[in-house]
């Protein structure tokens, strides 16, 4: 609490090795407030902007990691060249595209969680404006809008995003290029793969580099007949 707080951001509270930063009216750099103590580390949240229109995404700098949603079938596979939302995109996905049919559009029966660390690639940084790339629609793995390889030769595998509002309260949709994002599952060459990496890397990795810019470890999920 006394980092943060000699750093001069307001509204300034502790939950359940959270922090959470009501009010920020000045530009937030992840570095100034990187957790430095001895216990668990606190994952910083911030509900507002103050001074939004002052603020650029060069702003805000390093590396980010917050919660990504996804709602899925009670099938497997793996979260790239997949579309993921915040709760709030996650609530409007649910209640516009799924619960209105019976069954359930793709048999969804579960909201998967995921812990993401994003740093995307330099050429989506040297933009003032964007934090992110431009956000694509993902089917069956497929990247299924139209210039989707030039998008990867312009920006890396880059995490896309966009906003989707949820009655009011603001939220987001995801895009996370993997493997060979121009083909469905299953017809993904070995040669696509090794063409086309994806962005999905590990710790062994440097994220902020065209094919290294999102990390994802599992965080849980909740049924939707709970």
């Amino acid at each position: 609490r006394r980092r943060v707080e000699e750093k001069g951001y307001v509204g300034f509270s502790l939950y359940k090795s959270h922090a959470y930063i009501k009010d920020l009216d000045k530009p937030l750099h992840a570095e100034r407030l990187k957790y430095m103590g001895s216990h668990d580390p606190v994952a910083f949240h911030a509900y507002r902007l103050r001074a939004a229109n002052h603020l650029k995404a060069s702003d805000i700098e390093g590396t980010r990691t917050f919660y990504m949603y996804r709602a899925q079938s009670d099938e497997e596979y793996s979260f790239e060249n997949v579309n993921a939302a915040d709760l709030a995109g996650v609530m409007w996905y649910l209640h516009n595209e799924i619960v209105t049919l019976c069954p359930r559009k793709y048999s969804v029966t579960r909201i998967l969680r995921y812990r993401v660390s994003v740093l995307n690639s330099q050429a989506v940084r040297n933009n003032a404006n964007a934090a992110f790339a431009p956000f694509v629609a993902f089917d069956y793995g497929q990247c299924t809008v139209p210039g989707c390889e030039q998008m990867w030769k312009n920006y890396g595998f880059s995490v896309g995003c966009q906003p989707r509002d949820y009655n009011g309260i603001p939220g987001q949709w995801y895009s996370l290029p993997g493997p060979c994002p121009q083909s469905r599952n299953g017809h993904k060459s070995k040669h696509c793969r090794r063409d086309f990496a994806g962005g999905r890397c590990g710790c062994d990795s440097r994220l902020g580099t065209r094919e290294c810019t999102y990390r994802v470890v599992e965080a849980g999920e909740v049924s939707l007949d709970d």
